[in-house]
């Protein structure tokens, strides 16, 4: 071969080499709309989808700097709200009030997003931070929308609840979000505030935007408790006793208030985990602490004949969030003298008193004629879509007041 030739063939195929890439260009995807799933469709089914018609409002935050060094995000995330329009999780863009005509196919484009809404595009290729909130009690309902009160749905809060931490480094403030979880005036736990966050952090690393969809996984923010109730064996307490008998149950030492918040730590590329107002003792009297040392008592949900765990007489529940110190039962005999009793079984295990995000916790109670059988409760994650669950386990003691 002559040798020009083939020093000019042998260039042609190394240029050829450095130009060819299995990974797209950079403005292949930049300026491309971002997709996401609430829900994760990498998983199995364990991880539910929040539902079609379900509601939330993101965060996008990423990382403006050119220097490869660089990872914090910027602090100046921008908000979009989406609904989710399948039963696979699929979210669509809309405007921060939902009432867009849904009928006018005008008003979307080919993704069914709304032309008119807020919708986050790809960047870059670093990472970018996709930060969520609904509350999964009112995701579903159609006023449940971007408003001017601590309710709606938004993350800036327009009364917003302050959090100050100083360590040696720094002082920072959290903005968060006020959540009452007394229950007076409620009729069930579906009317309590159940907040949930999703956080995912994700570069977009394929070709298309379906190649870079991102997967919320929405978590509670705040604890389920369940307490379920049947009469124990050879207990000296009547086989006629029936759910009625059962007049209220109230879990001792929780938290009457709790906070969520919604400023991304852009260094720590994270969120503050929930908070809540610890029980002030000081505020109590000497006779009301004599009656329950541990101040607050919070009545828990009758969860109604249909939803009673199997083998159970009735079966309560409640969102909580603090310190469960104490169970406290309220039932009477079930025949003329109708004698109350009022049993409390104090809570000894770190485990059961500190209540965590996201976490279930079912106690089974055995009812004895002056005592109380406690069942060794199961600590369980609790994800969407969760009810109840009956558990075995061994028996402890309680005492009737």
């Amino acid at each position: 071969m002559n040798k020009k030739l083939y020093i000019l063939s042998a260039t042609i195929l190394l240029l050829c080499a450095c130009n060819r890439s299995d990974e797209p260009r950079q403005e292949d995807i930049t300026g491309n709309p971002v997709m996401f799933s609430a829900g994760d469709n990498t998983m199995s089914r364990a991880i539910p989808y929040l539902g079609e018609t379900g509601r939330f409002v993101c965060r996008m935050y990423y990382i403006s700097s050119a220097d490869p060094g660089i990872t914090d995000f910027d602090d100046t995330p921008i908000t979009a709200w989406l609904k989710v329009n399948n039963a696979f999780g699929n979210s669509v863009y809309r405007n921060n009030l939902f009432n867009t005509d849904e009928g006018n196919a005008e008003l979307f484009d080919k993704n069914n997003f709304e032309k008119m809404a807020t919708m986050f595009y790809w960047q870059n290729r670093k990472d970018h931070a996709f930060f969520a909130y609904t509350d999964l009690n009112r995701t579903f309902d159609p006023n449940y929308k971007w408003g001017d009160t601590r309710n709606d749905l938004r993350f800036d809060d327009p009364d917003p609840y302050i959090l100050t931490e100083t360590t040696a480094e720094e002082t920072k403030n959290y903005s968060g979000k006020v959540f009452d979880l007394t229950t007076t005036g409620k009729a069930s736990i579906a009317q309590q505030p159940d907040p949930a966050q999703a956080l995912t952090i994700m570069y977009p690393a394929g070709a298309t935007p379906e190649a870079n969809r991102v997967d919320l996984v929405f978590r509670h923010c705040f604890s389920q408790v369940q307490v379920n109730i049947k009469v124990g064996a050879s207990s000296g307490i009547t086989e006629s006793l029936k759910a009625e008998n059962i007049t209220k149950i109230e879990l001792l030492g929780v938290a009457e208030e709790a906070y969520t918040y919604y400023d991304l730590d852009t260094k720590a590329r994270t969120y503050h985990v929930p908070t809540y107002k610890q029980v002030d003792l000081s505020k109590y009297t000497e006779e009301q602490l004599s009656n329950n040392a541990f101040g607050t008592a919070i009545q828990m949900f009758d969860m109604g004949e249909e939803n009673y765990a199997p083998g159970y007489l009735k079966s309560f529940n409640i969102i909580a969030f603090g310190h469960l110190r104490a169970i406290r039962i309220y039932w009477y005999e079930p025949d003329e003298a109708k004698i109350e009793h009022v049993v409390t079984y104090v809570i000894q295990d770190n485990n059961l008193i500190n209540l965590k995000s996201s976490t279930r916790y079912i106690h089974n109670l055995e009812l004895r004629r002056g005592t109380l059988a406690v069942i060794r409760p199961e600590i369980l994650p609790w994800e969407i879509g969760d009810t109840y669950n009956n558990v075995p386990g061994t028996i402890e003691g309680g005492e009737d007041d």
